[in-house]
């Protein structure tokens, strides 16, 4: 059965199925629009990502904060953030994620660099690498349905596509994420830190409390040492007595 379906859907393009040749004609419907959903993911690729993680632009970052207020307010402030810090119109004091407080050593590549460092790769790394994988799913996904010809034929090439760039520009934005990302993060750091001391020093308690063991034991080992001698010293005094 599982055969027969498989070669069933592998020769769908041939097929006299209404349902198929429905099907086929809604991808071809489709296809009609993705070119504009494919130009408007290249301009998002030129423009927000590199505009964003290249060259830093001020104005693209605030345009961009004002977008994505509306689905995430705490990513669109910390956009903000970043905007009035590279705009120089900014409190540097304000900004925890700034290791550089004095404003004239401060340059737009290493406002950006502490910003990616301390904020986004921190907050948002699980967020792009989950974006990563959906345009991974949708990629195989169209390639699946282009395999066995259904919807996604050779007739409609926007869709393969949409799903093209729709990767590429995840992955983009996934390798910039993780150039700026740092070998060690400081959240770890902080982290390892304390646990480490903590550990020295119940080591150190774990030695002092050994020593006044050890000494006990000697102590212990005198003492019975000394028990013998005496139960000796009685027992050869008892033996000269009776043998008297």
């Amino acid at each position: 059965m599982k055969l027969y379906l498989l070669m069933y859907l592998f020769f769908a393009e041939s097929s006299k199925d209404p349902l198929i040749n429905y099907l086929n004609q809604l991808g071809k419907e489709f296809n009609k629009f993705f070119p504009y959903v494919n130009i408007f993911l290249i301009l998002c690729l030129f423009v927000f990502i590199f505009g964003i993680f290249l060259f830093h632009s001020t104005f693209v970052i605030s345009f961009a904060s004002k977008l994505t207020k509306m689905v995430s307010k705490k990513f669109s402030k910390d956009l903000e953030e970043l905007s009035l810090a590279l705009s120089k119109k900014g409190n540097y004091l304000g900004y925890k994620w700034l290791k550089e407080k004095n404003e004239e050593e401060l340059t737009s590549r290493k406002i950006f660099e502490d910003w990616m460092q301390n904020v986004f790769t921190q907050e948002y790394f699980n967020n792009v690498t989950a974006f990563a994988y959906f345009g991974a799913s949708i990629l195989i996904f169209i390639i699946g349905l282009r395999g066995i010809r259904i919807f996604i034929t050779s007739e409609t090439p926007m869709l393969v596509i949409f799903g093209i760039m729709l990767e590429f520009s995840m992955l983009i934005l996934l390798a910039f994420t993780q150039f700026y990302t740092p070998e060690t993060l400081e959240s770890e750091k902080e982290e390892k830190g304390p646990i480490i001391e903590n550990l020295v020093k119940e080591v150190n308690k774990l030695k002092g409390t050994l020593g006044i063991i050890e000494k006990e034991l000697e102590d212990a080992k005198k003492l019975v040492r000394d028990a013998q001698d005496s139960l000796d010293n009685n027992t050869d005094q008892e033996f000269w007595r009776v043998k008297r």
